[in-house]
């Protein structure tokens, strides 16, 4: 049996792959709340006020 750690990181894994289907398929409603659970089952912190967002590693081009 897988401990809860192994079971988390598979569950963020299968998350990201459905992610990429929703996406795909121009679900954006349901990726938004999947994003906000994979989020919080990755433990991603939470941006405060004076953070600043990189959105070049959102982009395609290099």
């Amino acid at each position: 049996m897988m401990d809860a750690g192994s079971m988390r990181d598979r569950a963020v894994m299968l998350m990201r792959e459905a992610l990429e289907l929703l996406d795909a398929a121009g679900e954006s409603d349901a990726a938004l709340h999947l994003q906000w659970a994979h989020d919080i089952a990755a433990r991603v912190p939470v941006l405060q006020p004076d953070d600043e967002i990189d959105l070049k590693r959102f982009l395609d081009e290099p």
